[in-house]
């Protein structure tokens, strides 16, 4: 494999950042990845996919999050 543009690079590192910043909220809320899912409607594994860091946050996605009782 060749190496990453910088496009591709300033994509993953938004979306690890993205990741990191929704794992601290939840902590911080002092939910488990259960409870966050609950609160979104998805599942805990699709909760643990988004917080890996190289899931592609949709704008429905990021809206689901944002209107979530967080």
């Amino acid at each position: 494999m060749g190496e990453l543009t910088l496009a591709e690079k300033t994509q993953t590192a938004v979306k690890m950042k993205l990741a990191a910043e929704l794992d601290d909220l939840i902590r911080q809320r002092g939910l488990s990845k259960s409870d966050f899912a609950d609160c979104v409607g998805k599942h805990p594994s699709e909760i643990t996919n988004w917080l890996s860091g190289m899931h592609n946050f949709t704008s429905e996605t990021l809206s689901e999050i944002a209107v979530s009782q967080l």
